[in-house]
């Protein structure tokens, strides 16, 4: 017979974890239904990034496959066009996208992970450890974000993990401002007093009790700064200082061939910078209205019309 624990959690376990992850979901996408261009743009990402991710499934053509139809406007056979080429330039705005997003996302994680880090010490210690990351915070927020990733990549050379790194830098103190931010809202509350005076380590109530109850904006801030980290991307692309040359993005195509063919194939430029605007409005709007839904102080302010 057995006793204790089981290894195995029960079916009804196993439901009420799903019911935990499945409830906050459901809850988002409901008060989405008020902010309609908070659910339109979630749906416009949600399907911009598939078919990027599955780009080997949904291109019609390999990434390099050349024809004999060179800089050749939109078809049936090639929708968006081809290029100098003769490459699809739908199938490499589709390939091209995976390494931008990559490249995006990568280098949110990296810099809001450093941030969050930096901005709940900064809020809940206090002291000196408040006062010399804020100055640090302050130097590199004084650059702007292109700027401080041109430095980097001309010191360090180009290449992805070079680019990754240069935009995670400028997004860590802009979301350690935010998150010390949040920190000193939640540091003065009578349940993180409570868990003080009954001796909890403050590491396990950074972990515990503070970083729970902000995970708000740090939530917006990373929709948000991801947009930021794609335009980085590919600015630093177009200016010949991001991703290597021959590995497609949405910055490499809008520069080199794509400046070069501007007047004459115009779609080779169009086409990569369209899907680059569309994903960088719809993380805008979706990030706004993560905001509005997620900040206690602008849910009775904003209305459900909006």
């Amino acid at each position: 017979m057995a006793t204790g624990r089981t290894a195995t959690l029960a079916p009804s376990d196993r439901l009420g974890i799903l019911g935990d992850v499945v409830r906050p979901v459901l809850s988002l996408l409901k008060q989405l239904r008020r902010k309609p261009l908070g659910l339109i743009s979630l749906v416009l990402l949600v399907f911009l990034i598939s078919v990027t991710v599955f780009a080997s499934w949904v291109a019609p053509y390999a990434i390099d496959e050349a024809t004999d139809r060179f800089a050749q406007p939109p078809t049936l056979l090639n929708w968006f066009g081809t290029d100098h080429l003769g490459r699809d330039v739908l199938s490499r705005v589709l390939y091209g996208g995976q390494v931008s997003l990559r490249v995006g996302f990568v280098a949110v994680v990296i810099g809001l992970g450093v941030g969050v880090v930096v901005g709940v010490l900064s809020g809940y210690v206090g002291g000196w450890v408040d006062m010399v990351l804020q100055r640090v915070v302050d130097i590199l927020m004084a650059v702007p974000n292109i700027l401080l990733a041109l430095t980097i990549v001309a010191s360090f050379g180009a290449g992805i993990w070079n680019v990754t790194f240069a935009i995670a830098v400028g997004i860590a103190p802009r979301a350690a401002r935010v998150v010390r931010g949040s920190t000193l809202a939640v540091r003065g509350m009578p349940y993180i007093e409570a868990a003080e005076s009954l001796g909890m380590n403050s590491i396990r109530l950074m972990s515990r009790h503070v970083l729970p109850n902000i995970m708000a904006p740090i939530i917006v801030i990373a929709s948000i700064q991801l947009g930021v980290a794609i335009v980085v991307e590919a600015s630093l692309s177009f200016l010949g200082l991001g991703v290597p040359l021959n590995v497609p993005t949405w910055g490499n195509m809008l520069s080199g061939a794509g400046l070069r063919y501007m007047i004459r194939a115009p779609w080779m430029a169009i086409a990569p910078g369209l899907a680059l605007t569309l994903v960088v409005v719809a993380l805008n709007l979706f990030g706004d209205s993560l905001r509005d839904i997620l900040d206690p102080r602008l849910r009775g302010s904003r209305g459900s019309g909006h």
